[in-house]
């Protein structure tokens, strides 16, 4: 191991170790204070302030409470998303409680896929990782747009009413300044969501370089399949 973000050393033998480990392989010496649970709101307000340490402390955590929930407001937002994408662009579009349901299990999915191969990555490097660590890393890592559909989601339908979901007539025509600012707001959530993903897979990684392009495909990998699979269940629909 050369990777000292994801790693520890025992101050009594030395051995390194995963950063997950609580005891010394080598010498059973205690590495650590024992976190045993995520606080989510602590985690979300120090995700702004201290990136990798709060991140570091998602992957020592012994219980990865709340992922599965931030999973599925996510998809929620991706499924928004790319409803809007589809309106935008002409398209007809109708927001059912089944499509968000295939659309939740398929960014299960997306999310999945990301930590295996971040896994299978590493692994051949001969770093050592966990698929529920990397899991929950970029999962945490999507935030941003857990606060964008909070905050944002909620005033864009306020301002904007019932065009919001049917673009008749498009927002960018009631109230151009708005949305021109409203669409810049989202783009800053997706951009520090992808910032967040990079140091995710950098703290198991340690290479920059692997970071960035590996970050990058993550989110188009997630992005794709949140739009696709809209595509896919209207057409099985319409066969």
């Amino acid at each position: 191991m050369k990777n000292k973000l994801n790693t520890i050393n025992c101050s009594y033998c030395h051995e390194e170790n995963p950063i997950y480990n609580l005891e010394c392989n080598k010498c059973n010496a205690i590495l650590r204070n024992k976190i045993v649970n995520i606080d989510l709101w602590s985690t979300i307000a120090k995700i702004i302030e201290e990136p990798i340490k709060t991140l570091q402390n998602i992957i020592i955590a012994q219980n990865k409470n709340y992922i599965y929930f931030l999973t599925v407001l996510v998809s929620i937002k991706f499924y928004i998303n790319s409803q809007l994408i589809i309106l935008a662009s002409g398209s007809q579009i109708s927001f059912s409680f089944k499509v968000l349901v295939f659309e939740i299990l398929m960014m299960f999915f997306a999310l999945s896929v990301s930590a295996l191969l971040l896994g299978i990555l590493l692994g051949q490097n001969k770093y050592v990782s966990r698929f529920i660590d990397n899991y929950s890393i970029i999962t945490y890592s999507n935030i941003p747009f857990i606060i964008s559909l909070i905050i944002l989601t909620p005033l864009e339908i306020a301002v904007f009413g019932i065009t919001f979901f049917t673009f008749d007539p498009s927002p960018f025509l009631i109230k151009p300044a708005l949305a021109y600012f409203f669409v810049a707001l989202e783009i800053l959530m997706i951009l520090w969501s992808i910032f967040l993903i990079m140091i995710s897979i950098f703290i198991q990684s340690g290479s920059k370089v692997f970071s960035l392009f590996f970050g990058l495909i993550i989110f188009l990998l997630h992005t794709t399949i949140a739009y696709y699979s809209i595509k896919l269940f209207n057409l099985i629909l319409n066969l």
